[in-house]
């Protein structure tokens, strides 16, 4: 029986579950399925991990689901807040109960299914090099991909800069990472590799261009067509000589499929406004981290 994933948010989070449904799926040597419900009527992303060559072997929309939503949430829900793992109709159902890695969940049975973030390089280190491979041969490479690594590499080493904003301003748990945070980054990569050139990207680069941390010779805006795939800017940042990422899953998988030894990233502490968010598990152990 396979392994179902239930992908939410936008790229970094879809992989974030795709990865530990990978790593359950190898070790019990099945398959992996998406359930794409959570998209019916998701206003912020769509459904990315068709951009790359993945081990999904079939993608669907489970109309029930779809008519009635969080509803089914709620006591399967409460029973795996108190330690239960459920199951039902749809097979096992497995969720998180908190931010941190929960070892329990690498013993999931085939048909579980998975509803989380699941957050952790903890839960897909076996699949670990199979996921960043997969993720640097993009299906359909754009002409704006190819044309941006080879504008960035003729600069020599350089350093990439991820400003996450949209939804962020309206989401008061997520909370936007200020300029503040940006020139401490700066100063430890100056101090690490010298002052390379920076390429910032982001979301909302007309507000980036705005925020005086990146003015000067060395600073380089990075803006990308409208219909630019999230893969591309993800595959153009992890090539950069150093990282620093804003407290997004976007940047924080671009820094980790890069990752090699001799690799510089920084990333923000505490990575949430939410005070029930941890990222203990969430960050590398040899990445630097600057208070916010």
């Amino acid at each position: 029986m396979p392994i179902t994933i239930e992908p939410l948010g936008g790229l970094g989070n879809q992989l974030f579950v795709y990865a530990l449904g990978l790593t359950l799926a190898e070790r019990l040597a099945t398959t992996v399925e998406a359930d794409l419900w959570r998209f019916h009527k998701y206003p912020w992303h769509i459904y990315e991990l068709d951009s790359f060559p993945t081990h999904i072997g079939r993608t669907y929309t489970s109309m029930v689901r779809k008519r009635v939503g969080h509803r089914l949430r709620l006591g399967p829900q409460a029973m795996t807040r108190l330690g239960f793992r459920s199951t039902g109709l749809w097979g096992h159902l497995v969720m998180e109960s908190e931010s941190t890695f929960d070892s329990g969940i690498l013993d999931s049975k085939d048909n579980s299914r998975l509803s989380g973030y699941f957050q952790s390089w903890r839960y897909f280190e076996p699949v670990a090099d199979q996921i960043r491979n997969d993720l640097l041969s993009p299906i359909h490479s754009s002409e704006w991909l190819d044309h941006t690594r080879r504008h960035l590499a003729s600069r020599g080493e350089w350093v990439a800069v991820h400003v996450r904003l949209g939804n962020y301003t309206q989401i008061t748990a997520m909370g936007v990472v200020d300029s503040g945070y940006y020139e401490r980054s700066l100063a430890l990569i100056d101090s690490l590799h010298g002052k390379l050139p920076v390429a910032v990207f982001s979301d909302q680069p007309e507000l980036v261009a705005q925020m005086t941390c990146f003015r000067g010779d060395r600073f380089e805006i990075v803006i990308s067509p409208q219909n630019t795939r999230a893969i591309d800017t993800m595959i153009a940042m992890s090539e950069a000589t150093a990282l620093i990422i804003g407290n997004s899953t976007f940047s924080w998988w671009a820094a980790f499929i890069g990752d090699k030894p001799g690799r510089t990233v920084v990333a923000p502490r505490p990575w949430l406004d939410s005070k029930t968010y941890d990222e203990r598990d969430l960050l590398p152990l040899h990445w630097y981290t600057v208070g916010r």
